[in-house]
């Protein structure tokens, strides 16, 4: 991934103060946008479908289907902002009943952070340290190794970071 281009990070947290933190982020660094999905609202394509669609309020001509996510996901243009930050609550439960579409979930992920990199150098230009889509992966204590499919078919590092270091962390974005 290019500098600049995104990062991916897991927060191990309860649920509570995860949200509490989240919308600090929003309140106090502007232009960022801030969304919540829920991992236990994605188990399957069609409810991951749903879910960021509705978070990300996606046009009505979605087509649900994966080049069709990829594409609003990378686009976003709608949402007044530059940079934006994806919490996924408890990660580990994403596409569970439906592992085999977790590669292209990522792939949409990665594009993504790589489109919004992009649009950002251009309006930015020499602004190589601003993470343009940052993507946080929430698990609750002691259950880091749920998120291992997501890791391992996103093929980039996953950053660990603490609760309490989620706003120096949004302020890349």
């Amino acid at each position: 991934m290019a500098p600049g281009a995104g990062g991916i990070y897991l927060a191990e947290a309860q649920a509570s103060p995860m949200y509490d933190y989240a919308w600090k982020i929003e309140r106090e660094c502007l232009g960022a946008a801030v969304r919540f999905v829920r991992g236990n609202k994605m188990r399957s394509v069609d409810s991951l479908f749903d879910e960021i669609s509705a978070a990300l309020q996606f046009p009505h001509y979605f087509g649900e289907n994966w080049p069709a996510f990829a594409e609003c996901l990378a686009d976003l243009s709608w949402i007044n902002s530059e940079r934006y930050i994806l919490i996924m609550m408890r990660a580990g439960e994403i596409l569970a009943d439906e592992p085999s579409d977790m590669g292209a979930f990522c792939r949409s992920l990665k594009l993504a952070m790589k489109e919004h990199a992009d649009q950002f150098s251009r309006l930015h230009p020499g602004d190589s340290k601003t993470e343009a889509f940052q993507i946080i992966l929430h698990c609750f204590p002691g259950k880091v190794d749920c998120i291992g499919a997501l890791q391992t078919n996103l093929g980039v590092p996953v950053s660990k970071v603490k609760l309490q270091n989620l706003q120096d962390l949004a302020a890349r974005s």
